[in-house]
């Protein structure tokens, strides 16, 4: 019996041996969670998988994964890359290139594309990529290797229109000097277009930049085909650039210009740039197509952004000429806060400009301040944002003081324009047929003294009225000349 005692307690012995922790077969592997930052500065918002992690970057970058894996990240459903998680992570290690690196393509457009979409336009504090922006973006495809710089004009002003936002399109040139100061590289530039050439270019443009968005298209080498600039509300067309000549440096040195109004082509001009020994836009000079009116102007200073702080303009156009200068300072929006004139061919303060905006980045009122007078410009919109009516009242104007209200319909096309001065009051009703008939009334003392019918084709009819209801009507030509004249009583009955 004892034998057979231990004979069981070593068979026991050997089977509990066999099932210790030490047994290799049986031993379970203990997964640890790393964390990550992903690096063009810290980007949040960025959404990423991995084989066992999902989330989204928070305020530091941060994202998890286990060693080993491959994780990938995405701005909503866009794909902008994959890599080996790591530590560290920046647009370099997750670009399918081959050996990929500050100067690839596809790690410019990445980082272009990340810093175009940070929520406070400072990629230095941070890129922080919101909700709503990434909601309003519709493409669901990226191609990287690609030229991007059409796209992110754009994706910014689809962001912009649906969100009312103020995001501002950072190109790759920029974008990979912010990119190699974040990953301590050194980065030489390799096309200065949209470092040197479109900060200034695009704030000579008389519009709000946050009422307006480019879209710049590019050929081989960033090397600018195209600029396209659109309102926001209505979304519309208002310049189209095509670019002609460059200098050595591919810069733009020639472009043909096309102006547009309420969407319809009224304008062709030619273009040439010139540029200081920095490569910088020193001078543009302007003619229309068939030579009637020519403009140069001379931008004696611009700031550290490369926005205008000063410039001299001369226009000759006919028989008339002009010189002037122009002293600006800039809201940190990079909206235009003042603009000085000066006349006498720039010696002499004329007036003061001084600019509001409203939440949607259009102009809310511009106040003129000169001498004599102080005249304000009062904007009124729609719902939608479209302008729907617009107040000038100058106190100083014909000792009476003068008030100009014009009105706009949904595409923000003039329908009547009344002018206040004095004891005088003049209606413009424009296109009241809709065949392009326009009317012009005229009140003294409140009442109607004169009608101008003005037809589409040139001719017009001009209705005088006299204090007895009686009244004269005469019709002209083209050419303003009178071809019929006929009189009436005051109850419409022909006299003469």
């Amino acid at each position: 019996m004892r034998k057979l005692y231990w004979i069981i307690t070593l068979v026991s012995l050997t089977l509990i041996s066999g099932c210790s922790k030490d047994d290799p077969g049986n031993e379970e592997t203990e997964t640890i969670t790393e964390t990550g930052i992903f690096i063009d500065s810290q980007v949040s918002g960025l959404k990423y998988t991995t084989e066992t992690k999902s989330g989204v970057t928070d305020e530091n970058g941060k994202f998890e994964y286990i060693e080993g894996e491959t994780v990938t990240f995405y701005v909503g459903d866009i794909v902008i890359g994959s890599g080996i998680a790591k530590e560290n992570m920046s647009p370099i290690d997750i670009a399918l290139s081959t050996n990929p690196d500050i100067n690839s393509i596809e790690v410019k457009n990445i980082s272009a594309f990340l810093q175009s979409l940070d929520n406070d336009n400072d990629p230095s504090n941070g890129i922080d990529i919101i909700a709503s922006t990434v909601n309003a973006i519709t493409v669901s495809n990226i191609d990287f290797t690609q030229p991007i710089e059409k796209l992110l004009g754009q994706i910014i002003g689809e962001v912009n229109m649906s969100t009312g936002s103020w995001l501002s399109a950072v190109y790759p040139e920029e974008a990979a000097l912010h990119l190699a100061e974040s990953l301590d590289l050194n980065y030489v530039v390799q096309n200065k277009t949209f470092l040197n050439f479109t900060p200034t270019i695009e704030d000579w443009i008389p519009k709000p930049p946050s009422s307006i968005y480019w879209v710049h298209e590019t050929k081989e080498e960033g090397v600018l085909a195209t600029s396209t600039l659109y309102e926001k509300y209505p979304n519309r067309i208002i310049y189209d650039l095509r670019y002609k000549e460059y200098n050595s440096e591919g810069l733009p040195t020639s472009y043909e210009l096309d102006i547009y109004e309420n969407g319809e082509l009224i304008s062709n001009e030619l273009v040439e740039i010139f540029y200081n020994e920095s490569n910088l836009v020193s001078k543009i000079e302007k003619v229309n197509l068939d030579n009637s009116r020519f403009e140069a102007v001379q931008f004696l200073e611009l700031d550290s952004e490369l926005k205008i702080k000063s410039a001299v303009v001369q226009i000759q156009h006919d028989n008339f000429s002009t010189v002037y200068r122009e002293v600006y300072t800039h809201l940190p929006d990079g909206n235009r806060k003042t603009n000085s004139l000066y006349s006498n061919n720039g010696s002499e303060l004329t007036n003061v400009k001084i600019y509001t905006y409203n939440s949607a980045g259009d102009y809310s009122e511009i106040e003129i301040n000169s001498q004599n007078s102080t005249v304000t410009e009062t904007f009124y919109y729609r719902d939608d944002n479209t302008l729907e009516s617009w107040i000038k009242q100058d106190p100083g104007a014909l000792s009476t003081g003068r008030t100009e209200e014009m009105f706009f319909d949904e595409e923000e096309k003039r329908t009547r324009w009344k002018v206040t001065a004095g004891d005088y009051i003049t209606d413009f009703l424009y296109d009241v047929d809709g065949e392009g008939t326009d009317v012009i009334e005229t009140y003294y003392h409140g009442t109607l003294i004169e009608v101008i019918t003005a037809f589409a084709d040139g001719t017009s009819i001009w209705k005088t009225i006299n204090s007895d209801g009686s009244y004269k009507l005469e019709y002209k030509d083209q050419n303003s000349t009178i071809t019929k004249t006929e009189f009436y009583d005051s109850n419409g009955n022909l006299i003469a």
